[in-house]
């Protein structure tokens, strides 16, 4: 769903909090395949630590609003509650694998 008003559309940001064994690594590949890596899905992950870091890439926290922008799924073992005051979206979704 797209939020829309006189200036602005809003995309939902979705953050995908990881509890072991609830799909992460189904959810982790399929974002990689079809999102920007780091632009667009954000891995909050050791792996994703290391990428930034052997790229001189700040953390997402740190990034610029227009970078925050374009975050679409957030995810990771380090994912919490208090990652949607990072965002410029309005609408970020929680989730996990469990049914």
């Amino acid at each position: 769903m797209i939020a829309r008003d006189e200036t602005t559309v809003s995309m939902p940001v979705w953050v995908f909090l990881h509890l072991q064994k609830s799909g992460g690594t189904t959810i982790f590949v399929h974002a990689a395949r079809n999102l920007t890596f780091d632009d667009q899905f954000i891995s909050m992950s050791p792996w994703g630590n290391k990428y930034r870091q052997k790229h001189s890439l700040f953390p997402f926290e740190s990034r610029s609003i227009n970078a925050r922008k374009r975050a679409r799924v957030i995810a990771g073992h380090r994912t919490y509650y208090g990652l949607k005051h990072f965002t410029p979206s309005s609408d970020v979704r929680f989730f996990t694998g469990e049914s």
